[in-house]
């Protein structure tokens, strides 16, 4: 897992910034997995479902977006940006990781 880490965080350093003119950098955090990227506990009562059972076992990258101070003067530019690079991760991980599990949630990208 460790040497997808490094592949995964050299791929989005080079294939997200070129998303958005006000990206400076893009720093890959890590990886969280399970049951913290949905925010939920499954019942035990809960009937064994695949669909539910690849979500939990699926992988969702943590990163971080610097971005020009220019850029951040106006509030509603950041949640547009967010918007940009979640929908441009979700595109990358189906091209190019689509045997993979790997999310993309809005939570997960932080803007400095």
């Amino acid at each position: 897992m460790e040497d997808f880490e490094e592949k995964y965080s050299l791929f989005i350093k080079y294939m997200l910034p070129p998303t958005n003119k006000c990206i400076k950098s893009v720093e890959f955090d890590g990886f969280i997995s399970g049951y913290e990227v949905l925010g939920v506990i499954p019942s035990p009562n809960d009937e064994y479902e695949p669909e539910t059972h690849d979500m939990f076992n699926s992988i969702t990258p943590k990163i971080n977006i610097e971005v020009f101070d220019k850029c951040l003067s106006w509030t509603p530019f950041v949640m547009g940006l967010k918007g940009d690079i979640l929908g441009t991760m979700i595109d990358l991980h189906k091209t190019y990781f689509p045997d993979k599990q790997i999310n993309a949630h809005i939570k997960y990208i932080n803007i400095i």
